[in-house]
């Protein structure tokens, strides 16, 4: 007796190679990609009297760069741009381009006019001080 094994996933490689000619004669090979909003790699920390915000922005102008303060509401917006422009085919796009906007809300407000922003690396590095009545301060309890 003869036996013949059917095999259900046999049709798939043919299928997927059908499925990956259409999408190319549609969206093109796929070599490149749409620009995303870039969303920083952020690092923050407290330490004592102040938050310290590490934002990886590499490659983006100071000039793109705007850092708002608002009570307790920081936000970073930027803006990277396309490494060229013009008359070009990218044949790889893997930098995000465009604007981006980062708020991080603290649990005490900072002192606006005293936060410090510094940029080296492409790291940029934000200093909030804590406002004074966000610190603990020991309170003498009175008699009557």
């Amino acid at each position: 007796m003869l036996t013949h094994r059917l095999n259900p996933f046999a049709p798939f490689p043919a299928v997927r190679r059908e499925l990956d000619r259409v999408f190319e004669s549609v969206f093109g090979n796929g070599a490149v990609s749409s620009a995303a909003p870039a969303y920083p790699a952020l690092n923050v920390w407290e330490d004592g009297g102040a938050f310290t915000i590490e934002a990886e922005i590499p490659g983006i102008e100071l000039s793109d760069i705007e850092v708002q303060v608002a009570g307790a509401d920081v936000t970073i917006k930027g803006t990277r741009r396309p490494a060229v422009e013009g008359e070009t085919t990218m044949l790889r796009e893997e930098r995000p381009t465009g604007t981006f906007s980062r708020t991080l809300t603290f649990p005490v407000e900072v002192v606006a006019d005293q936060v410090e922003a510094t940029m080296k690396n492409g790291v940029l590095v934000i200093r909030l001080p804590k406002s004074p009545e966000a610190t603990a301060r020991k309170i003498q309890i009175k008699s009557n």
